[in-house]
């Protein structure tokens, strides 16, 4: 009878653990890794062309910091175009009345693709006097500390200097996970760029 009774609370354990087991698996797989935002850009009375491209790192899976998510090797044959802007039409000089402000659609950033994304933005103009493009006013791009990602700009082009007449300039901004083992928070992203002509 002893015997009896051990072997069934023996399989009464392995069961036990093998429920735990599982939900520890099925708690595993829920985590979400996706976040959205936009990128939007207000143009006031300037020529110019904005396109939006996203492209992300094929071999990162883990957990990515401030420091080094801008050396990574983003790919070029991944990159996707999201969005473009032309604030003229067939090379006539016609400039928008007043301030016209533009958005992008919703971004995905998809973690379980990768932990280390790079939107990239591109103007380019024909003004006379060329433009200037500054950070909008949400410079730190709505993103809570506890949203489990971040946003770094890291552009060779600094904002507030001159995009000449026929030039592009490139502003990249990179969108990283800091934990793999914790939700997204559904918080959304936002990239502002102001652009306005060159005074």
């Amino acid at each position: 009878m002893k015997k009896r009774f051990r072997l069934f609370s023996t399989i009464l354990s392995l069961c036990f653990a093998l429920c735990v087991l599982t939900f520890g698996v099925y708690a595993a797989s829920t985590v979400t890794y996706t976040v959205s935002g936009n990128v939007s850009y207000t143009m006031d009375d300037v020529l110019v062309t904005v396109t939006t491209y996203t492209s992300y790192v094929a071999d990162a899976h883990g957990a990515q910091s401030s420091t080094t998510v801008p050396s990574l090797n983003y790919g070029s044959g991944n990159g996707t175009q999201e969005h473009q802007y032309v604030s003229y039409a067939n090379n006539i000089a016609k400039v928008p009345d007043g301030i016209d402000t533009q958005s992008a659609p919703n971004i995905d950033i998809d973690f379980t693709t990768s932990t280390a994304w790079r939107v990239r933005i591109t103007v380019h103009t024909i003004n006379p006097d060329g433009v200037e493009v500054a950070l909008g006013s949400a410079a730190d791009f709505g993103v809570l500390d506890s949203a489990n990602y971040d946003i770094i700009g890291a552009s060779s082009n600094s904002y507030g200097t001159q995009i000449t007449n026929g030039s592009t300039a490139t502003f990249d901004y990179y969108i990283f996970l800091k934990d793999p083992t914790v939700s997204v928070a559904s918080t959304a992203y936002s990239i502002q760029l102001n652009i306005t002509q060159y005074a």
